[in-house]
């Protein structure tokens, strides 16, 4: 028999399950291309709730596409090996000192087409791919593909449904500090005129609008470092995050 005291966690638990079904039933047989990366890499607490929560996401129907980046971890190389992190535009300057042609960024490419064949194969045998932002150019050089851009050209190659890109902050801010949860590109433009969107978020924003323009029917910016903020996006009505959409 069930301990009246444990009732009110159970009521919860199962309110939590019907509130979360129309979105099961929404995005089965979907796919969501997540860039992973930033702080969360480091903690192995929420390492751990990532990776629950992407098997679940594969539990239920959903295939997920995950594009793994390392900022942090890079920037604490670098500094390890006395090379100084230069930025241009928010995004990491790549030289052959650092790694392995972006005009103004070193051996930083840009993504000019995107074959999904392999990430198809692997999502259709009941993988979860796992991808490296790296790639060969045309010159047969070896290019470090800025992750968030890798991620939001490969959403757009799949149409996905939606592509999560995890980061350091708990989205697009408004000037008072409050989470703008509902975004289109005109509304950005906006923003990025009146300086509210600056810095490293202006790519972030810019590769969403990418990946929407590219046929993915919606990107969301996320706080990686809120345990199971992507469940709390997908399968709550309030959702976590900057939805950002045609």
């Amino acid at each position: 028999m069930t301990d009246p005291s444990k009732m009110p966690d159970l009521l919860a638990k199962a309110e939590t399950l019907v509130e979360a079904l129309p979105y099961l039933q929404r995005y089965a047989g979907e796919t969501f291309v997540i860039k992973y990366g930033g702080h969360a890499m480091g903690d192995p607490e929420a390492q751990r709730d990532f990776a629950e929560d992407v098997v679940l996401l594969k539990a239920v129907g959903i295939n997920p596409v995950v594009v793994h980046g390392g900022g942090p971890q890079i920037g604490a190389m670098l500094k390890q090996l006395g090379i100084e992190s230069t930025f241009v535009g928010g995004l990491r300057v790549t030289d052959a000192a650092t790694a392995e042609r972006h005009v103004d960024l070193g051996f930083v490419g840009e993504p000019v087409a995107v074959d999904p064949t392999i990430l198809v194969n692997l999502t259709n045998d009941n993988f979860i791919p796992i991808v490296a932002p790296v790639a060969l150019g045309a010159d047969g050089a070896t290019y470090n593909i800025n992750a968030d851009t890798m991620a939001g050209a490969i959403a757009g190659a799949l149409g996905a449904k939606r592509f999560f890109l995890l980061t350091d902050v708990a989205g697009v801010l408004d000037k008072s500090g409050a989470l703008l949860t509902d975004l289109d590109r005109p509304a950005i433009e906006t923003l990025k005129a009146d300086g509210t969107i600056t810095g490293g978020m202006i790519p972030k924003v810019e590769t969403c609008v990418a990946a929407v323009d590219a046929g993915v029917e919606a990107a969301v910016i996320l706080d990686g470092r809120i345990p199971h903020a992507m469940l709390l996006e997908i399968f709550t009505a309030r959702g976590a995050g900057t939805l950002i959409h045609r």
